[in-house]
């Protein structure tokens, strides 16, 4: 091999730079697979904050608007602290927002929502993937 080598000099200078780009990789997939990096209150790498808009409307199931419905929404940090929790309500019309809201991209969003006469309703989506408007549909308690 080592004659090989002094034949070829590119081969050995490549070998030399690529083994220690390879040994860094190798050990962060590693720690990042095993869940070592869980621990630190640091987010994940490619989970920037960002600010989104907020707004849609709550409609029956007849796409009848319901006014005054409450929604809340909290973030599932990635980082394991406390969630940030908001507020909003609706007007007359079922619409709310527009509202900014600061979370991480890659973080849930867990939106509860409540009116008077309804059930309740979950919903839950990824922050960059938040349609620009959303529309949530209640059913009527029994």
């Amino acid at each position: 091999m080592t004659a090989y080598l002094k034949r070829q000099p590119i081969i050995g200078i490549i070998f030399l730079i690529m083994m220690p780009i390879v040994t860094v990789y190798l050990i962060s997939f590693l720690c990042a697979k095993s869940g070592f990096f869980y621990n630190f209150p640091i987010p994940i790498q490619d989970c920037e904050m960002t600010i989104a808009t907020l707004k849609g409307t709550v409609i029956d199931t007849q796409r009848n608007p319901i006014p005054n419905a409450e929604l809340y929404f909290e973030n599932s940090p990635v980082d394991n602290s406390t969630p940030v929790k908001q507020t909003v309500g609706n007007d007359e019309s079922g619409h709310f927002g527009p509202k900014s809201i600061h979370f991480f991209k890659c973080e849930a969003v867990n939106f509860t929502i409540r009116a008077t006469g309804f059930r309740e309703k979950r919903v839950s989506y990824v922050l960059e993937l938040l349609p620009n408007e959303l529309t949530i549909t209640l059913e009527r308690s029994s």
